[in-house]
């Protein structure tokens, strides 16, 4: 495959992310960028981002919420209002 310069792909639809997984393509979702955008100190709390998704209609299960809150070291008591 032809380099085109990219590393990685922000795709959230399932069936892009399978193939662009396929084609060898490194994927990141929202939630990853999150991750790593808590990690490397540019956001303080993935909490309130996950609100905010879901308000503009992001479908997030409270299991996912809790374990990308967990990921990012975030403690229950910081949860997704409207999640578990």
């Amino acid at each position: 495959m032809p380099s085109i310069g990219f590393q990685s792909f922000l795709l959230d639809d399932g069936l892009a992310r399978r193939i662009a997984g396929a084609a060898g393509l490194t994927v990141w979702g929202t939630l990853k960028v999150l991750l790593e955008g808590k990690s490397h100190g540019l956001v303080e709390g993935i909490a309130p981002l996950l609100h905010q998704l879901k308000e503009a209609g992001m479908w997030l299960s409270d299991d996912i919420a809790r374990r990308i809150l967990t990921l990012a070291g975030e403690t229950s008591h910081d949860s997704v209002p409207g999640h578990g």
